[in-house]
């Protein structure tokens, strides 16, 4: 289950390659709860994800990609597999 749980996560910034993240820029709405926040990369400061509402923009997982990979249509199934076999190898260095 470690291995897996290593394998599914998408936890590093794809501009430097580096894993340690950090919030960034809290958007904050009415009595200052913290509404939005972005999650950016420590060292570059390449903005990652974005959460808002309890909802991160991009997939944070291996499988939540390839769900939504699968999710929407496209043109041909080909273009499916090739992307699916992308996710499923990436390799963390």
């Amino acid at each position: 289950m470690k291995l897996f749980n290593r394998w599914n996560a998408l936890d590093k910034c794809h501009i430097c390659g580096c894993k340690l993240t950090e919030i960034k820029r809290e958007y904050t709405c009415g009595d200052n709860v913290i509404c939005e926040y972005d999650v950016c990369c420590s060292d570059c400061g390449t903005v990652l994800n974005h959460w808002a509402y309890g909802y991160m923009q991009y997939p944070e997982t291996r499988i939540e990609s390839l769900r939504e990979l699968w999710y929407f249509p496209f043109t041909n199934n080909l273009n499916k597999i090739k992307l699916s076999i992308k996710i499923i190898l990436m390799i963390d260095n």
